[in-house]
């Protein structure tokens, strides 16, 4: 699939060890990353869909925000709080 270990360990969000282990067979894969090597498998011979491309998105999307926003019950329902900046 044209991968380093790196590359798939980021597509994946696990250390470049993790899969160094899981190719070596001392770690077993979890299900969940099994079910993501056969999609990006299957996405790489069909070339109908770049499973590739999904990933970094969504690995894009869920990056650690620089803020976050807070809510607090009112009588009136839920309403946002001043944005505080997320620790870390």
């Amino acid at each position: 699939m044209d991968l380093t270990q790196e590359q798939l360990g980021g597509l994946m969000r696990v250390s470049d060890q993790t899969v160094a282990r899981w190719e070596k067979g001392r770690d077993s894969q979890p299900r969940p990353a099994d079910l993501i090597m056969r999609a990006l498998y299957l996405g790489h011979i069909a070339k109908k869909f770049d499973v590739r491309e999904l990933a970094d998105r969504l690995r894009t999307i869920d990056a650690p925000a620089k803020e976050m926003q807070l809510f607090a019950p009112t009588a009136r329902g839920w309403k946002a709080q001043p944005t505080a900046a997320v620790c870390g």
